[in-house]
């Protein structure tokens, strides 16, 4: 099924927030043991253990299977999860019945963990919820948001901004860049000015230089740390940016009594620790430091804190993934023949290894 245009102008509109959403989410659950329990009973409950776990109210937006290739979204019919479980999803369908788009009120449909990712996002735009979670039981992928006072994104700072730029373009498809990045700004709340050809991010802590190509993609980003007499001007002259994300409020769960509390009805398989030194571990991605301010942003050239732009060179934005180490194929076992030797057999095409999950790759569904 083609992607509908409105579906693509609610990713565009979203990848970039949903990307700072979570380096967030990674680093409020850094040293976790990642071992999630589920509940979808009358009240919803996910718990993270670990150092950094906490307790929070899941939301089932949808599931795929890789059996099939398929996506369910929570609502539907087939499904048997209760009304307080699925009752953001059900928010999503109406707005995609308001808006006309088919893929929000299509119960069940083919797809892969891509397309899954982008149907997320559009969700947090819509419900103005931003953290998620795919969390794998079995064959089947469930793809949940997740609400917990642990996960806020905080006042808008350059560093955290310029890393979800460099990030998120390599999380999925985005045909413009240019829209992406002034949808960050009004959703997020900060400014996002024309600056010549290209654009300047302006926030309190410093501000950001863009440029395009002519398809609107992002070729270069100059930081500049603290701002500038020129941008700051331009922020003063700007006011006070509010973030234009509506959040939409569905009901409370009844509280249950600490005698009554529900078990886990869903485990999903726990997730090896950011600290294990394993080649796939977070740390690879993304330093463990709360500390936002000594962390690197990606590949995109940071300047070192000053009063004027420094007018250097900058490398390009990537626009591709870091490849990941592949996992050694698992042997498969061969059947045993009796009595007469078997024909010598015809080489089989090599499958294509798997790649290893980061956690914040796992934390995206990828």
């Amino acid at each position: 099924m083609k992607e509908s245009p409105a579906l693509t102008d609610l990713v565009v509109s979203g990848v970039f927030i949903s990307t700072e959403a979570q380096w967030v989410f990674e680093r409020t659950t850094a040293n976790s043991d990642y071992d999630w329990n589920v509940d979808f009973s009358d009240a919803p409950l996910i718990e993270l253990s670990g150092e950094h776990g906490f307790t929070g109210r899941p939301h089932m937006i949808g599931s795929t299977d890789s059996n099939y290739d398929t996506f369910r979204w929570g609502w539907s019919p087939d499904n048997d999860w209760k009304e307080p479980a699925i009752a953001l999803s059900r928010k999503v369908r109406e707005y995609g019945a308001e808006h006309q788009i088919p893929e929000f009120t299509d119960p069940e449909f083919d797809t892969h963990d891509d397309q899954a990712l982008r149907m997320v996002i559009a969700a947090k735009v819509i419900t103005g919820h931003l953290f998620h979670v795919p969390l794998p039981v079995g064959p089947a992928t469930a793809w949940l948001i997740v609400d917990a006072p642990q996960l806020q994104l905080g006042e808008p700072e350059i560093r955290p901004v310029v890393k979800a730029l460099a990030a998120g373009l390599s999380v999925t498809d985005i045909p413009n860049h240019r829209t992406a990045i002034q949808e960050y700004g009004r959703l997020r709340g900060f400014h996002v000015v024309e600056n010549g050809d290209g654009l300047r991010m302006l926030l309190k802590d410093g501000s950001a230089d863009l440029t395009f190509d002519s398809l609107n993609r992002l070729t270069n980003c100059q930081v500049t740390q603290p701002l500038s007499d020129e941008a700051a001007e331009q922020l003063s002259a700007a006011g006070v940016a509010e973030p234009q994300l509506v959040r939409v409020e569905v009901e409370d769960a009844p509280p249950v009594e600490e005698s009554q509390a529900p078990t886990a009805e869903v485990v999903a398989e726990p997730e090896p620790s950011v600290t294990s030194g394993a080649e796939d571990s977070a740390e690879q991605v993304l330093p463990q430091t709360a500390a936002v301010e000594d962390e690197t942003v990606a590949d995109v050239p940071v300047q070192e804190p000053a009063a004027e732009v420094v007018e250097e060179p900058v490398a390009s934005v990537p626009t591709e993934p870091e490849p990941v180490a592949p996992r050694e194929a698992e042997p498969v076992e061969q059947p045993s023949v009796k009595e007469e030797p078997a024909p010598e057999p015809t080489p089989e095409a090599e499958k294509p290894k798997k790649k290893k999950k980061g956690f914040f790759g796992r934390l995206f569904g990828r």
